[in-house]
């Protein structure tokens, strides 16, 4: 269900607006904080809900996101939750809103925008609506693995 979430997120597209964030890095240090030189990858290894932390899915949790100093992204996706989904999807990232949010724009063109609630060299957190209680959001919360 989780990883559904992410892949219909990116495939259909959807947009979130806002951040409480107060202070932002410049953008080349987010920039190098997600790509590192040349690309980085990350795994997600913690949902947040209303507080309460849960491991992501099985299916979800071999997944890498690899994201590139060129402004492209591919998601490996080795062990998909449904039949039919994709194993890789492949697209182009950018930072908006001053670093506030990452949107994403799959190879369908397909645009998404996540809320970026922490980046540095290690960790990087989005945030979007929980897809059981849209009214509530939940924090997505990735390490880097390379």
């Amino acid at each position: 269900m989780q990883r559904s979430f992410l892949l219909i997120f990116l495939a259909a597209g959807g947009l979130i607006t806002g951040s409480c964030r107060t202070q932002l890095p410049p953008l080349a240090t987010l920039v190098a904080h997600l790509t590192g030189a040349t690309e980085r990858t990350w795994a997600l290894i913690e949902i947040i809900r209303q507080g309460a932390s849960f491991p992501p899915a099985a299916c979800t949790a071999d997944d890498r996101y690899i994201f590139r100093r060129d402004s492209t992204y591919t998601l490996n996706n080795p062990t998909p939750c449904n039949p039919g989904e994709q194993t890789v999807l492949t697209g182009t990232w950018r930072f908006l809103g001053n670093g506030s949010e990452l949107e994403l724009v799959n190879e369908a063109n397909f645009r998404t925008t996540f809320l970026l609630k922490g980046l540095d060299d290690t960790r990087l957190v989005l945030t979007f609506p929980d897809p059981v209680n849209p009214e509530f959001f939940q924090d997505w919360v990735f390490i880097r693995v390379q």
